[in-house]
């Protein structure tokens, strides 16, 4: 068996010592250092040993691949950045432009209509108001209502026919 050089990453957490070969994907724990690197060591020349007999090679595109995955690539960022603007926009826009519909549509709901249409419509109301039937009881109520009001304001109505005499 050729000596060769192992990549192994230990890492450490809570006392235990983690080993990791990507490049043969051997994994091992252990509570010590030295005997966990010893043990890893054996598990990776095994699987050489493994691989050598039974006549089996390794052709990683791992470097490359995690180079695509952790390396910034500006153009697909700009043009992912560049969409989500402008669906930011547009949502905005048409949020913006329901809204000032609704609006305008509420505005002219209750806006007070004057001139040809006023009067029209005052007529149809009076029109209505002279075809319906009054009970005498709210007949008597209207009539005591118009002679209060007539009370109240008989001094103005009095100056009125004096400038209008």
């Amino acid at each position: 068996m050729t000596k060769e050089k192992y990549n192994i990453e230990i890492t450490e957490k809570n006392n235990i010592y983690e080993f990791c070969n990507s490049k043969y994907e051997v994994f091992h724990k252990s509570n010590n250092l030295e005997k966990g690197f010893n043990e890893i060591k054996e598990k990776i020349e095994d699987k050489i040993k493994f691989f050598n007999e039974n006549q089996i090679t390794i052709k990683s595109n791992k470097n490359n691949n995690l180079k695509d995955t952790y390396g910034l690539n500006y153009k697909n960022l700009i043009i992912k950045n560049f969409i989500r603007t402008f669906f930011s926009i547009l949502s905005f826009l048409v949020i913006i432009i329901i809204i000032f519909s609704l609006t305008i549509n509420l505005v002219k709901k209750n806006e007070i209509k004057g001139g040809r249409q006023f009067w029209k419509n005052f007529e149809n109301e009076l029109e209505k108001l002279s075809n319906k039937e009054i009970d005498t009881s709210s007949q008597d109520k209207i009539i005591s209502s118009i002679r209060k009001i007539g009370e109240k304001y008989k001094p103005f109505l009095d100056e009125i026919k004096i400038i209008f005499d």
